[in-house]
C-alpha cells in the first residue's frame, strides 16, 4: 500500500511520520520514514543488501536498487557548484548594475519572442 508499496501488516508496524502525526503511506515524508523504520529494523547499518532483500527476495531487485544508489551517489559527487552572482565584478551590493528583470518568453513556431 502507498508509495513503498508495504503489505498492510508491515505499514502498520513499521510506518512512521517525521511530524509524530498521522502517518500515511501515499504522503512521501511519512512513505520515506517508514521506509527508514523498515530497513534499519532489517539490518540496514549492519549490510544494506541482506535489508533490500528483506524488502524484496530478489537478488535482480537488490543489484538494481544498490546500482540505482551507486549512479545517485556518483551524480552528487559530480555537482557543479551553484552559479556565480550576476554581480561578478563585486560592487559590494550583492545586486547586479543593471535594472532590468529577466521576463518569461513565448516561443510560437520554434522562434522565441517577448524579449
Amino acid at each position: 500500500m502507498g508509495i513503498p508499496q508495504f503489505l498492510p501488516s508491515s505499514w502498520e508496524h513499521y510506518a512512521r511520520s517525521p511530524d509524530g502525526g498521522k502517518r500515511d503511506p501515499f504522503h512521501f515524508p511519512d512513505a520515506a520514514y517508514s521506509v527508514g523504520s523498515y530497513l534499519s529494523a532489517h539490518g540496514y547499518k549492519r549490510d544494506v543488501a541482506r535489508s533490500i532483500f528483506g524488502y524484496n527476495h530478489s537478488q535482480e531487485y537488490v543489484d538494481k536498487v544498490l546500482g540505482l544508489s551507486a549512479n545517485v551517489k556518483a551524480g552528487l559527487d559530480k555537482r557543479t557548484p551553484p552559479p556565480r552572482s550576476l554581480n561578478a565584478a563585486g560592487s559590494g551590493s550583492g545586486r547586479s548594475s543593471s535594472t532590468r528583470t529577466a521576463r518569461p518568453r513565448a516561443w510560437v513556431r520554434g522562434r522565441c519572442c517577448g524579449r
